[in-house]
């Protein structure tokens, strides 16, 4: 339709905006995947997917990622207005300078009522939904028997890098409590919680190769005093993560994402970077985007890099992820 402007002449209509693919990369399904980390912060190819292309009507349910020596791997659960359940689809990098990611046509989608994964190297995922602890890949998904835990929506879970083990957190705003994940074959089972408590209500949680529980604190954002910690559920054993006098305290803290050797922190408007010991590394401002970006969350892997997930608009519709130069790493 057009539009009479105030001359009397008629005003054509605006075009419809054109997506603008990331880096003017190419997706390629059929390239093999690969691992690295780009040299600085910047946005990554994603193929799109018909139905996300309104970000309006896209939700980011969950997400995990996985880096083996070769290969690192994206796994995003996503709904639209018209889907009762999440859809998981596994993406794989395919570049890494420009960085970008192909769908993973060697891994079927699977839907299931989750409200959180968590992804081995090889292809096993869990989800974490209502009343339930489930192995929705490899097929045949199979529920987990439960002893003595009961999951709810304050519930967490978290896999070993290595995908052989793991623990389910339950009640993360009362008093937490850990309970072993085990699977063999096509059976798993989740329980009995440790003895062992947590110090603090949880609000982020990340399982390192030692079989320890790295802990974000859920904090009220007034208190300087609250720290990150790394529990051992099996002895009860804590230990907080040191930081740099120069850097202060915590503040605010939000989220928590294994990155590089160890894990990435977000305070406030800080990342800060730690080894697997704890141990302070570096701390940058939060990364910005570029104004067609809705982040959702970070997602990060053992010895792997570290991404943003998030949603966007404009020329840049649907899902979008952005590649975080990490503090004292690459």
């Amino acid at each position: 339709m057009s539009v009479l402007g105030c001359s009397g002449h008629e005003i054509p209509p605006s075009p419809k905006e054109q997506r603008v693919p990331e880096n003017d990369v190419v997706i390629d399904s059929a390239a093999p995947c690969v691992t690295g980390r780009p040299v600085e912060t910047s946005f990554c190819g994603l193929p799109l997917e018909g139905d996300f292309e309104n970000t309006n009507d896209l939700e980011v349910v969950a997400q995990a990622s996985t880096t083996s020596a070769s290969c690192t791997q994206l796994y995003v659960a996503t709904r639209t207005i018209n889907d009762r359940v999440p859809r998981v689809r596994r993406y794989k990098m395919i570049s890494v300078e420009p960085c970008a990611f192909a769908r993973d046509e060697d891994f079927a989608e699977v839907t299931g009522e989750i409200s959180a994964i968590s992804t081995s190297p090889d292809g096993v995922v869990f989800g974490l939904g209502y009343d339930r602890v489930r192995r929705l890949a490899p097929a045949p998904a199979i529920d987990c028997a439960l002893d003595a835990v009961e999951i709810t929506m304050h519930s967490a879970l978290t896999l070993a890098p290595d995908g052989r083990s793991g623990w389910v957190l339950v009640d993360t705003t009362g008093k937490p409590k850990a309970a072993p994940l085990a699977f063999t074959g096509d059976a798993c089972h989740v329980g009995p919680p440790s003895e062992h408590g947590f110090k603090s209500k949880v609000s982020g949680l990340v399982m390192d190769d030692r079989n320890q529980l790295h802990v974000l604190p859920l904090t009220d954002g007034k208190s300087p005093l609250a720290k990150p910690y790394i529990l051992d559920p099996r002895t009860g054993v804590i230990r907080e993560y040191e930081v740099a006098d120069r850097v202060g305290g915590f503040y605010s803290l939000f989220d928590l994402a294994p990155c590089n050797e160890g894990t990435c922190v977000f305070d406030g408007t800080r990342m800060l970077n730690f080894t697997s010991d704890g141990h302070f590394l570096g701390a940058v401002p939060e990364p910005r985007g570029d104004g067609w970006f809705a982040p959702r969350a970070y997602v990060g892997s053992w010895t792997g890099p570290l991404f943003q997930l998030g949603t966007g608009s404009g020329s840049h519709p649907g899902l979008r992820l952005q590649f975080i130069k990490v503090p004292g790493g690459t």
